[in-house]
């Protein structure tokens, strides 16, 4: 109970499991992420992040795939957001 885990997921992708929290919160430690990978000021990076909130009866399969669509539709975009 209570506890956040965060791994790379994939070539360059990370994925960070944060339980039980609001969204406003989650929005909030997203918001935080970004204006420190900002602060780093990478030339040739970007961040793209997708946020998806498990629900009862939701596979974890079905809730990556999704949270993995929201990061695409980050990427695609001209600016740097999260979905």
């Amino acid at each position: 109970e209570g506890v956040d885990l965060g791994f790379r997921f994939g070539g360059d992708e990370f994925l960070i499991l944060i339980n039980q929290v609001e969204e406003r919160i989650t929005l909030e430690i997203a918001d935080r992420i970004r204006k420190k990978f900002l602060e780093l000021n990478y030339k040739n990076l970007d961040l793209s992040m997708g946020i998806g909130y498990y629900k009862n009866g939701c596979s974890i399969k079905d809730l990556i795939i999704g949270v993995d669509k929201k990061v695409y539709m980050a990427k695609r975009s001209k600016k740097k957001i999260i979905e």
